[in-house]
């Protein structure tokens, strides 16, 4: 496994992964989004990497409906790709954002 340092993420849907979630990098905060294909009935195999404006994962709002709403999406990553810690549920590795493809 790579030595690169994990970082904190927070999340709002889990689905034996997260499925929207957000984290710090390089003093910009970064949110994946996984969204769920209602007609197949299942998630996405790639997250949509979305650039936000917050500098603090406190400042998020509460309510994430509209979280990634304005805000550029820079590209898609397989959730494969995605290295996680073991529970999937506090660090990511963030060298997913060198891992892009474009839309």
């Amino acid at each position: 496994m790579s030595t690169e340092e994990l970082v904190p993420f927070v999340y709002r849907e889990f689905s034996n992964r997260p499925r929207m979630l957000a984290f710090l990098c390089g003093g910009r905060c970064y949110a994946l989004e996984c969204r769920l294909d209602d007609v197949a009935d299942e998630y996405s195999a790639r997250y949509a990497v979305f650039e936000l404006s917050f500098s603090a994962l406190g400042d998020l709002p509460g309510s994430w409906v509209n979280l990634t709403e304005g805000s550029p999406c820079l590209g898609y990553v397989e959730v494969a790709e995605v290295a996680f810690d073991p529970t999937y549920r506090a660090m990511l590795r963030p060298s997913l954002l060198e891992q892009l493809s474009p839309m």
